[in-house]
């Protein structure tokens, strides 16, 4: 048996799956990387709708290889400004036109 038909047989999982169909949105916090990989892939699988992801750092490495054994679509990590917002700078053209490119791709899966 495929070890993805055993989590998906998962009282909680089988709710969240339900709560994907029903609702807009939903904010899933304070979970670790492997089970938040499952969850955004489980929840793309069920809606159809596009993810996004807000994390940072060292964690955004590991969350990003984590989706290799949950999810074999595209998964992009979306750059940061590298500006804060009270200061007077214009970001990279560089960035910008990352940013650019990766949203014209439509992306399913976006870590930020």
């Amino acid at each position: 048996m495929d070890p993805r038909e055993l989590y998906l047989k998962n009282p909680p999982i089988q709710e969240f799956c339900q709560l994907v169909q029903k609702e807009k949105a939903l904010l899933i916090e304070e979970i670790w990387d492997s089970p938040k990989a499952l969850l955004a892939s489980l929840a793309l699988q069920e809606s159809g709708k596009k993810i996004v992801i807000i994390t940072g750092g060292e964690r955004e490495s590991r969350l990003f290889d984590d989706f290799a054994y949950f999810y074999k679509g595209k998964v992009v990590e979306f750059p940061a400004w590298e500006t804060l917002p009270s200061e007077d700078i214009p970001p990279s053209p560089d960035i910008v036109g990352e940013r650019y490119k990766i949203l014209q791709e439509k992306p399913e899966i976006i870590l930020t």
